[in-house]
């Protein structure tokens, strides 16, 4: 019960020399895991896109995979929904000014799990995750010369994303560069995931 409950731990969490006789038992295709992420967190604008725009906020969901076919390694997919307000100085000077931007993406992408640095109180994994995105951009604006009219400018962009964290057996934290032409920024995570289904 308790070797079966170690294994368990590997696949989670994807450690390659956390216990190397462990390992040894595993064979191909005989460790799979398939998981439910959900987050949240607060998103900093980076950049030009910093110039007016606040503090925004972001929810996301994504289901990875694992498999000891491909130690280390996680694949997700990750659907996400950003939002930031304009920056107040920006609407106050301007007659034409931004109100929101909101952006929903799609990111594929690989997580690579490095060994524990710590494992006797809890375990704490370092991890690496990278990918692209695909994301449609709602801009809503409002125009006050002579009559108050909003108006939005939609579009889609292509980015990339690139984070690093901490992961705690179901919980990971961390943080995520997002970058888009024009419209970069960081994201802070708090992430659960949850087990589907697990084969050991």
């Amino acid at each position: 019960m308790v070797k079966r409950i170690k294994h368990i731990l590997c696949l989670l969490f994807i450690i390659s020399s956390f216990n190397q006789a462990q390992i040894v038992d595993f064979k191909l295709g005989q460790v799979r895991g398939l998981f439910l992420e959900l987050g949240v967190g607060p998103t900093f604008p980076v950049g030009d896109f910093a110039v007016n725009h606040t503090l925004g906020s972001k929810i996301e969901t994504a289901f990875s995979y694992a498999d000891n076919d491909i130690f280390p390694i996680f694949v997700y997919g990750k659907i996400k929904y950003a939002m930031f307000q304009a920056d107040f100085v920006e609407i106050i000077n301007n007659p034409v000014y931004e109100l929101s931007t909101q952006i929903i993406s799609f990111e594929p992408g690989i997580r690579f799990y490095i060994p524990p640095f710590e494992k006797k109180v809890i375990l704490l994994m370092p991890y690496i995750d990278t990918g692209f995105d695909v994301s449609y951009l709602i801009v809503t604006n409002q125009q006050t010369k002579g009559i108050i009219a909003q108006f939005t400018n939609n579009q889609a962009k292509m980015g990339l994303h690139l984070g690093v964290g901490v992961s705690m057996f179901l919980l990971d934290t961390g943080v995520e560069y997002n970058y888009h032409h024009g419209n970069q920024y960081l994201g802070l995570n708090v992430k659960l995931r949850l087990p589907i289904f697990i084969k050991v």
